[in-house]
């Protein structure tokens, strides 16, 4: 039995990483995987990402066997139809990409382009209407948010979340020599974002944008709030990564970040994206500056869910694939 676990080329995302990770445990524990490129080219493989996995193939030089397992992510669910002999892993890294790929009804943005993609390529098919039907497909999912959008369209799926770099875990956290600087990603809720940057220009913003990861920690070292304001499409990475190297981080409410089991840090730190709570957002960010120890000792519990990850999904593809053989 092999395992190929499909990724799209050259691209550096959390998403895309967690499918190089993947490989990366099941050749830990024995298994026989690769990394699949859809239409791969040249380099495919990101060089962040070569520490997780040196081989690949191309998706089309998949070998047609009935025993292999096809890891797809769901925002390359269509190319399902291609392997009509393999089991077929569906992981759901994300509910919000799926949906603005594959549902007709998703939005008023670009309307009119989503309806003739969704009948040119005939997307119909990869519905959670039709998913539902398939008994070749096993789903997985990432995160709470997308356990409870597939539970409640009929889908019970098996649990393999994921686990940030080990770059971001430092053998101790240090709280001191902090500046008053609010950190954001300006690929994530940044029409939000420029809101309390207008109310609050008093503050010092730094936006993670053309940075390397060394410099993304050195950053985050010295910041003392992260702020995300995205659509939290999946249990994101950078919460986790700023809460790791001791940040205090403000999220939305939107997507994983609106449970306590993807994003479990207090009710208090989550807010609506709406400008009636700007003020209050502000208030929190003076009081997380002038004390910041006390902020900080709130997401004990956070970073002692994240430091476990790893463990667990290393335990979960061990139960997962074990049981696929």
């Amino acid at each position: 039995m092999s395992i190929y676990v499909v990724c799209p080329p050259r691209i550096k995302t959390g998403g895309t990483e967690l499918l190089h990770q993947l490989v990366f445990a099941l050749l830990d524990i024995g298994r026989d995987a690769k990394i699949a490129y859809v239409n791969p080219g040249i380099n495919p493989t990101p060089a962040e990402f070569r520490k997780y996995c040196e081989s690949w193939i191309a998706v089309s030089e998949i070998p047609d066997d009935k025993d292999n397992i096809i890891v797809l992510p769901e925002t390359l669910v269509s190319v399902a139809h291609t392997f009509p002999k393999e089991k077929k892993y569906i992981w759901w890294l994300s509910v919000d990409n799926y949906l603005r790929l594959n549902c007709i009804f998703a939005g008023t943005d670009g309307a009119a382009r989503r309806f003739l993609s969704y009948f040119k390529h005939k997307k119909w098919r990869f519905s959670l209407r039709e998913l539902t039907k398939r008994e070749d497909c096993l789903h997985l999912v990432q995160s709470e948010y997308a356990r409870q959008y597939l539970l409640n369209h009929g889908i019970s799926p098996k649990v393999l979340s994921d686990y940030i770099s080990s770059d971001y875990l430092p053998a101790n956290i240090s709280f001191s020599n902090r500046k008053n600087i609010v950190v954001y990603n300006p690929k994530k809720g940044l029409k939000f974002a420029k809101q309390i940057i207008s109310h609050f220009p008093q503050f010092s913003y730094v936006p993670l944008v053309d940075m390397s990861t060394e410099e993304i920690i050195q950053l985050l070292d010295t910041a003392k709030v992260y702020i995300d304001f995205g659509p939290h499409p999946g249990k994101d990475r950078f919460p986790r990564e700023a809460a790791m190297r001791g940040c205090c981080v403000i999220t939305g409410r939107k997507g994983s970040a609106a449970n306590a089991i993807d994003v479990p840090i207090p009710w208090q730190y989550k807010f609506y994206d709406s400008r009636n709570e700007i003020p209050r957002i502000g208030e929190l960010i003076y009081s997380i500056f002038f004390d910041f120890d006390a902020h900080a000792r709130e997401f004990d519990h956070y970073r002692d869910i994240i430091s476990t990850e790893k463990d667990e999904f290393y335990k979960s593809v061990n139960d997962i694939f074990t049981d696929s053989i």
